[in-house]
This record gives C-alpha cells, sequence and structure tokens, in this order.
C-alpha cells in the first residue's frame, strides 16, 4: 500500500495524530510480541507554523529520519521491569508522543499506508508534549 505521507504532512502536532489514528483504523488484530513497542513515525509538516514550506523530500525524509512519533500499541511486557531493564516508572502509554533514535528501530513497516517502527521498549528514550519541538 502507498504511503500517506504527503496527506498527514497537512497537518501539525495532535492534528497529525487525530488524521493518523482515523486512517490507521481498528488495530485490534495486530498483537505485539513480548516488550515490542509500535509507534508512528511523527511526519513534518509541508509548512512550518513560521511559514516556511519545505520540499516533498524533506518531507518523505521524515519517515527514515524522524526521531519523533507516538505509541499506538505496546506488547503485554513493555515497559515492564526485568532482571535487564529498569523503568523507574516511565511507561509511555498509548498516545504519548515518544523520541528515540530511528537506527534503533527493530523494523520499519507501513500499515494501511501509514509508516511505523517497531521498537523495543528499552529503545525508547523519553517522551515530549509537543513533537515539533525536535528533530
Amino acid at each position: 500500500m502507498k504511503s500517506k505521507v504527503q496527506e498527514i504532512a497537512n497537518y501539525h502536532g495532535n492534528e497529525q495524530k487525530a488524521f493518523v489514528l482515523k486512517e490507521l483504523g481498528d488495530l485490534s488484530r495486530f498483537r505485539l510480541n513480548g516488550n515490542r513497542v509500535l509507534v508512528v513515525t511523527y511526519i513534518q509538516p509541508k509548512k512550518s507554523r513560521g511559514g516556511i514550506i519545505f520540499t516533498d523530500n524533506q518531507t518523505e525524509e521524515s519517515i527514515y529520519q524522524g526521531k519523533v512519533g507516538y505509541v499506538v500499541k505496546k506488547g503485554p511486557s513493555a515497559f515492564v521491569d526485568d532482571d535487564v531493564a529498569k523503568f523507574h516508572g516511565f511507561n509511555p502509554d498509548v498516545g504519548h508522543w515518544v523520541f528515540y533514535r530511528p537506527s534503533e528501530a527493530l523494523m520499519q513497516l507501513r500499515y494501511n499506508g501509514i509508516d511505523c517502527r517497531v521498537f523495543s521498549d528499552e529503545k525508547i528514550a523519553g517522551d515530549t508534549l509537543d513533537p515539533e519541538t525536535m528533530w
């Protein structure tokens, strides 16, 4: 299925999240194993809030280099302390904006035209209230 990145790029922040969640549809048939986390990549909008217009190539580059996204699904043991990982109460819920190193994703995938990444929970570096404050 073709990526919807150019459609998504018409929206900022939480408006983008609302659009993407509608496009993703029902995720109840999608299950993650163990400590895996499914994150939708935040797409740089075509036009900044300050009026700067970005090229389609710059926008599409978010798929590969974007460092912010939001959690849409978690495996049953995601962010649960064990012998290897201690989260000290950090447990971003579905819908929270998170940041990460894109190269640490276990895989990239496209679900209903939406570009996503799957991470092990310990690869999520932190969370943020506003995805546009980071790049």
